[in-house]
């Protein structure tokens, strides 16, 4: 099969080009940064790539859509967002809805940032009501939505993953989700770390690996069926707080970790409780990596690393 993966070289985009690689799919890469290697299959973006890749892709079966600019608890307005990321993704659709070729386009969405808050006691199910309370939340919603209506209009086909917060070896410090990694950095330098809120904020965590192997999923769901319109939640389908999370790290550390605490963030999402059943029926997929397995592992790459 060919494939395309789109923002290669980020955390998302590169579990999912290594993980369909390693099931012998040929994988084309456009990444957002100069430094790409001259290997014929990795283009740098620009404005028009997508354009001038029409051949390229017109002759691809899955592309994994994982770029983006935009961050939970980034800076940008929602006009520049939209400028940032839902623009390239339309452009994209644009490509690939016009070919004849019917590929299937996997959107890399986010779960709490699409649903909002989580009622008291729900477990939320792909058809929950989307609720975004975040500019980050907004874009991404709106890039759901376009990949459904060219699914509708076209011989493509979408399927969206909403993804619940990763964590583990390749992913960059310091970014608005990664809590976990944040953590452990301030346990290696020794340094206490920031807590936004009272701790009590409930969280689904999903390792990396567990991503990847959903995504190897796909080309499976494929090859039974055309997917149309698929959105999945792709997920742990278990809720921690901040503070359990915490005492977790410091079990898997051997030490404690000193807290600062101020205020949560306005656009954070408090509560996230989430449902992987039409993952596990249709996919044939759930995860498989424990919090604690997955905050072992990603500390002794965080060592490693250092």
């Amino acid at each position: 099969m060919k494939c395309l993966v789109v923002g290669a070289n980020g955390f998302v985009g590169l579990a999912a080009a290594s993980a369909l690689r390693g099931e012998g799919h040929e994988v084309a890469r456009v990444v957002g940064s100069s430094g790409a290697p001259a290997d014929g299959l990795t283009r740098v973006y620009a404005d028009g790539i997508y354009r001038e890749m029409a051949a390229e892709i017109g002759a691809t079966d899955l592309v994994v859509y994982a770029a983006g600019r935009s961050l939970p608890r980034g800076t940008l307005s929602l006009e520049e967002a939209i400028r940032a990321d839902c623009k390239p993704f339309e452009d994209l659709l644009e490509v690939v809805a016009t070919s004849l070729h019917p590929a299937t386009v996997l959107l890399v969405s986010s779960a709490g940032a699409v649903y909002g808050e989580t009622p008291s006691g729900a477990r939320l199910a792909e058809d929950a009501p989307l609720m975004p309370v975040s500019t980050y939340g907004v874009t991404r919603l709106r890039m759901e939505q376009r990949l459904q209506s060219c699914a509708r209009r076209s011989r493509m086909n979408g399927v969206v993953f909403r993804v619940s917060n990763l964590y583990g070896p390749g992913q960059a410090a310091g970014r608005g989700s990664g809590f976990i990694l944040n953590v452990l950095q301030a346990a290696l330098r020794g340094k206490p770390f920031t807590l936004m809120g009272t701790g009590r904020q409930q969280k689904d965590f999903l390792y990396i690996d567990d991503l990847a192997q959903a995504i190897r999923c796909v080309p499976g769901l494929m090859a039974r069926e055309a997917p149309r319109e698929r959105v999945y939640n792709v997920c742990a389908g278990a809720s921690y707080s901040l503070l359990e999370v915490l005492d977790t790290i410091e079990q898997v550390i051997g030490s404690k970790v000193p807290l600062i605490h101020v205020e949560s963030h306005a656009e954070d999402v408090q509560h996230v409780q989430l449902s992987n059943a039409r993952a596990a029926a249709e996919l044939g997929w759930q995860s498989r990596v424990t919090l604690r397995e997955g905050i072992a592992r990603t500390w002794k790459w965080v060592n490693e690393s250092a």
